[in-house]
């Protein structure tokens, strides 16, 4: 196994399941949440990789705030990302949702809802979990969502290990397609998205820049460390995806636009 490998797999995948959250919180606010996310990113040093955005799994385990709309009719569909710079940090956050009907001086209040609250927030903790390492094909036959390939990839990688996370009822919970070349490599992380998804994340702003753009039409975040190291996220109307690896913004936006 490469150097890279052993930096970026063992720690990117092993640590994120070093640290679970209690199930079955009760809701927070999105402050709250936030302020629970900084208790996080306080408590634990990150190691050279771990500083990596969304520590792969921990995307469900460490760092995910579920967004809650309030209890009403769907309306439509949508799909928000953006970042925020607050003091020294930069909060970046994804959220899929089903909008609600406009209201008007007719539509009854929810019986359930707050008087001026903020959106309702939970930040939610891991179940059983396995790590299994598998073929692409294999890893497309177990899972109950499309896996996407890209259609481009950088002149010299080849596909090195597929690595599926499965849940307590054994389904694919997320896929992670590793490419390598020498001491260059990247992960592409695929995961199904439901009716409300979301994530939130905190890191520090020194050393880092974060960059929003369209990819193929959605929001997406690139965030570049001062390690050379860059992840790109975004998210469709049916998937959340994450490129992160040693190599250039070109070729991390070539890949992600070519799938």
């Amino acid at each position: 196994m490469s150097q890279y490998k052993k930096e970026m797999l063992d720690e990117y995948i092993r640590e994120a399941f070093a640290e679970k959250m209690t199930e079955n919180l009760p809701p927070l606010t999105s402050t709250e949440a936030w302020e629970r996310l900084q208790k996080t990113k306080n408590s634990k040093p990150r190691k050279h990789f771990g500083k990596s955005l969304l520590v792969v799994a921990a995307l469900l385990l460490l760092l995910v705030v579920v967004w809650s709309p309030e209890k009403g009719t769907a309306f439509g569909r949508f799909v928000s990302m953006y970042h925020v710079v607050q003091g020294s940090v930069v909060q970046l956050v994804g959220q899929i949702g089903i909008e609600a009907p406009p209201k008007t001086k007719d539509t009854p209040k929810s019986a359930d809802s707050k008087q001026g609250s903020e959106e309702e927030y939970q930040i939610i903790g891991g179940s059983e979990q396995i790590i299994e390492q598998v073929s692409l094909e294999e890893a497309q036959n177990l899972s109950d969502f499309s896996v996407e390939i890209p259609e481009f990839i950088p002149k010299g990688f080849d596909l090195d290990e597929v690595t599926i996370i499965r849940n307590d009822k054994g389904q694919v919970e997320e896929v992670f397609i590793h490419y390598n070349k020498g001491e260059q490599g990247f992960i592409l992380s695929e995961m199904k998205v439901k009716d409300t998804f979301g994530f939130g994340a905190i890191i520090e702003q020194e050393g880092i820049n974060v960059e929003e753009m369209l990819i193929n039409g959605d929001r997406a975040n690139l965030v570049e460390f001062d390690d050379d190291v860059r992840q790109l996220i975004w998210m469709t109307q049916t998937h959340y995806f994450s490129i992160e690896g040693n190599i250039s913004e070109k070729q991390v936006i070539e890949i992600a636009k070519s799938m």
